[in-house]
């Protein structure tokens, strides 16, 4: 049995006055069981925000495009558009199809359009993909 690789990666606080989110979402199956969550922090490093859903049975590239739509979500909800975001996210699909870089397949469409009439609330926003 090969052995696990064991990697460090450090986590990089964003410039200031940015924020960062870093969002993930998963499902136990394909459909099954989906969750999303996100952890904001600021520059400092300081934990402004966490949030988990359950929602439902999903794909997993469901889930994590709704975890992007949740983070931006959660900042305009709270009026907090003067801000820089950047998204980070483990899911190369899911990026581009935020960024719009990329055809969004046509279950997930409703939610990447949520992503970008979401994102025209800020004047600057950012989506990185984190390993």
């Amino acid at each position: 049995m090969p052995r696990p690789v064991v990697a460090a990666i450090q986590w990089v606080p964003p410039s200031d006055p940015r924020i960062k989110w870093n969002v993930d979402g998963s499902s136990l199956g394909k459909p099954g069981e989906a969750s999303i969550g996100g952890v904001l922090r600021n520059s400092n490093r300081d934990f402004l925000c966490i949030f988990s859903y359950h929602i439902g049975l999903e794909v997993s590239n469901m889930a994590k495009i709704n975890a992007i739509a949740k983070a931006l979500e959660i900042l305009v909800s709270k009026g907090l558009l003067m801000i820089q975001p950047c998204v980070e996210s483990d899911s190369n699909n899911t990026l581009a199809w935020v960024a719009a870089t990329a055809e969004v397949p046509w279950r997930m469409r409703m939610v990447a359009n949520k992503t970008h009439v979401l994102s025209k609330f800020f004047r600057w926003v950012a989506f990185r993909h984190t390993p």
